[in-house]
């Protein structure tokens, strides 16, 4: 309810503006909840045959996301930067994290520990059905960051040739 009163002091044009702001604002806090939850484990036997994992860090990939998401109304085409960044960082990340499951299957393969081996590709494929959603956020969080920059242009431009006496005023000054 606070937000509507918002928009109904906002003049029209500002207020398509602040509720396409809203929209990326959504999807970047879904983006940052999906980057937390999503954990690269790579499953694997130690010597003495017990099944470990190690991890692949993604803080810093969600510390760009919620600081794009932050700058978001000051530096727009910043925001848009460290998010591009933060996506080619998660798409490294489950690139050498799918490398090292790939080589930690091979393994128990190749030691015949079926059971080891059933039960890291089962903890290997429960990450890997994360993935793809995570890069499709991504995708739409960038791709609707970009529609805002370009409707702010637009705007920018309509603003300009709608009102010549604008203009003037602004040379006036």
């Amino acid at each position: 309810m606070p937000a509507q009163k918002e928009l109904a002091k906002l003049k029209p044009r500002r207020a398509a503006a602040y509720l396409n702001t809203e929209l990326d604002r959504g999807t970047l806090s879904a983006l940052l909840r999906e980057v937390h939850t999503t954990h690269f484990f790579v499953w694997s036997t130690n010597a003495g045959g017990v099944l470990t994992s190690v991890k692949i860090p993604v803080t810093d990939i969600a510390q760009q996301v919620g600081m794009a998401g932050r700058i978001l109304e000051s530096n727009l085409d910043e925001a848009i930067k460290m998010l591009e960044s933060a996506s080619k960082q998660f798409d490294s990340a489950s690139y050498r994290w799918e490398s090292q499951a790939r080589q930690s299957e091979a393994k128990l393969r190749a030691s015949t520990a079926a059971r080891k081996l059933n039960e890291a590709t089962a903890k290997h494929n429960t990450i890997r059905t994360r993935i793809v959603p995570v890069q499709s956020l991504f995708r739409r969080a960038a791709h609707s960051l970009n529609d805002v920059k370009l409707r702010r242009q637009q705007q920018a431009a309509d603003a300009l040739t709608t009102d010549p006496a604008a203009e003037d005023e602004a040379g006036e000054v």
